[in-house]
């Protein structure tokens, strides 16, 4: 998941963004939080995603 959170307004949004990074390692996707969506150097990944390997059968 990808959440654009202005600098400026991260510590206003500390709360939600704590609650969305639990629910991110509890899923097992991962969570990239940037300033600038046009400029990678302001992304962060906060929780890494999961991998794990889907036999055919199940992917069916």
């Amino acid at each position: 998941m990808l959440i654009e959170v202005r600098n400026l307004l991260v510590e206003a949004h500390r709360q939600q963004l704590d609650a969305i990074k639990r629910t991110a390692i509890e899923y097992g996707v991962g969570m990239i939080v940037f300033d600038d969506p046009a400029d990678c150097e302001t992304w962060e990944e906060i929780v890494g995603a999961q991998r794990s390997e889907t036999t055919p059968r199940v992917a069916q």
